[in-house]
C-alpha cells in the first residue's frame, strides 16, 4: 500500500528537522582589509568575520616585505595580499558571544624558526581545548583544530633567529576558517513534529477505512 505524497513529505521532513542543520564554514583571508595606508599593517576590527580580535593586525605582505626585507611574511601568505598576525610577538584572542567552531587556519613564523604556537580555546571561560605546534619561516603549515569554543586565545616563544632583518615572536596567520556550532533541533520541538506525523497518519487510515466501508456497500 502506497502512502500519500503528503505524507512522505511530511516525514521527510521530520527526519531531516531532528538531523538538524549543517553549519556552513567561512574562510577568513583578511584581504578584504584596507591595509593600503602606512605603515601598511592596521589592528583587526571586533566584527570582523562575526569575531572579536585582540592584538591582531592585518599585514599587506608586498609593502612589508617592500620594506622592511625579506621574513616569514612573505613565506606565510595563503591567499594574497593580506595576513594576520599576533602584534609586537604578544598573545592574540579572538572571541564571540556564541559557540562558534574554530575549524583550521594556516601558520608561519615571522622571524624565528621552531617557532613554538601555543593555543587554548576557551568555553564560558573554561579550558576546554589546547595545543601546541611548531612552525617555520620558509612555509606555512596547516593546522586543523574542529574545536567548538568562544574564544581562542594564541601565544608564541621560543625559536632560533632565521636571519632576516628582525628577529621575536610574530607568527603568521592566513586564511582561517571557522563556522557557526551545529544547533539539533531541539527534543520537544521534533516530539511535536512526530505528534503531527502520526496524526496525519492516523487521518490517513481512518479515510482509507471510511472509503472501504463505501465500496463494500457497509
Amino acid at each position: 500500500m502506497r502512502l500519500p505524497r503528503g505524507i512522505i513529505i511530511a516525514g521527510v521532513a521530520l527526519a531531516a528537522g531532528v538531523m538538524g542543520r549543517r553549519a556552513e564554514a567561512a574562510t577568513l583571508t583578511f584581504d578584504d582589509i584596507d591595509t593600503s595606508l602606512f605603515p601598511n599593517f592596521i589592528q583587526i576590527s571586533n566584527g570582523y568575520g562575526g569575531l572579536n580580535w585582540s592584538n591582531f593586525y592585518a599585514v599587506n605582505v608586498p609593502l612589508h616585505v617592500f620594506r622592511n626585507g625579506p621574513s616569514g611574511y612573505g613565506y606565510g601568505v595563503v591567499s594574497p595580499d593580506n595576513v594576520a598576525t599576533n602584534g609586537f610577538g604578544l598573545t592574540a584572542i579572538t572571541s564571540a558571544a556564541d559557540q562558534f567552531v574554530s575549524n583550521s587556519a594556516y601558520f608561519t613564523a615571522a622571524w624565528n624558526n621552531g617557532l613554538s604556537v601555543s593555543v587554548d580555546g576557551y568555553s564560558n571561560s573554561l579550558l576546554v581545548h589546547h595545543t601546541t605546534f611548531i612552525v617555520v619561516t620558509t612555509s606555512p603549515t596547516l593546522e586543523t583544530f574542529n574545536w567548538t569554543l568562544d574564544q581562542i586565545v594564541f601565544s608564541a616563544s621560543s625559536g632560533t633567529p632565521a636571519g632576516y632583518s628582525s628577529s621575536g615572536s610574530n607568527f603568521v596567520m592566513d586564511d582561517m576558517v571557522i563556522s557557526e556550532a551545529s544547533r539539533a533541533v531541539p527534543f520537544p520541538a521534533a516530539a511535536w513534529s512526530g505528534t503531527l506525523l502520526l496524526g496525519a497518519l492516523g487521518a490517513w487510515s481512518i479515510r482509507r477505512q471510511r472509503q472501504a466501508r463505501v465500496t463494500k456497500g457497509v
